[in-house]
């Protein structure tokens, strides 16, 4: 008998435990939801103000790149060394103050070829060579891929499909608790229902006989 009631009374308490614990579980899911939703916010602001920086350098590096391919398309369609010598020396002024500045290997490569490749053709006086426009090519292709990667953005992942499971696993916790409520009232029901009458028979008395 006593085992029997130790058992009913593990019975019993299982659902209230967890019942208590509910609340608790409840409560992390909370934070961590509202956790990943500030998280989820700071990362859109961080690709605002990464969007607007890369506008703004495009921006500023556009006319440079514009210019430095202007000039040595200028160069390359000079008639002689004394009309392309202005035009170096300006492409020169941009080459060491301003396409230095560019974190650009690709761009700061094309350069150095195209200008190397002037300068050996008036060393040789074989200037203009027709090869020039080649290196003219060269360049306007690194300025374009230099732009294309300043413009391109890569979005950061987004923890919107764990939002979603994380809201999931909270309405699966409140249905269970739910049903833990609706089981824990059922066992107090049973338990604090008065045990059912035994029916007796009357014990039946014989008359002492008679001597």
């Amino acid at each position: 008998m006593a085992a029997d009631s130790d058992k009913a009374d593990s019975k019993t308490t299982i659902p209230s435990q967890l019942i208590d614990k509910a609340p608790a579980y409840l409560t992390l899911l909370t934070v961590g939801i509202g956790a990943l939703a500030y998280f989820e916010q700071q990362g859109k602001e961080l690709q605002q103000r990464e969007a607007e920086y890369r506008a703004m350098k495009y921006k500023d590096t556009l006319p440079l790149y514009k210019e430095i391919c202007m000039l040595a398309a200028q160069i390359s369609l000079a008639k002689d060394r004394e009309a392309a010598q202005p035009l170096m020396d300006k492409f020169h002024v941009l080459y060491y103050a301003q396409l230095a500045m560019v974190p650009d290997e690709g761009v700061r490569e094309a350069a150095d070829l195209f200008l190397n490749k002037v300068e050996a053709s008036q060393s040789s006086g074989l200037f203009p060579d027709p090869d020039i426009p080649v290196y003219v090519s060269m360049l306007a292709e690194a300025c374009k891929t230099s732009l294309d990667k300043i413009s391109a953005q890569d979005a950061p992942p987004s923890a919107f499909g764990l939002y979603c499971v994380l809201v999931l696993f909270a309405v699966g916790m409140l249905i269970i608790l739910c049903l833990l409520l609706v089981i824990n009232r059922l066992y107090q029901d049973r338990n604090s229902s008065p045990p059912a009458a035994i029916d007796q028979k009357p014990i039946e008395t014989q008359p002492p006989s008679k001597p």
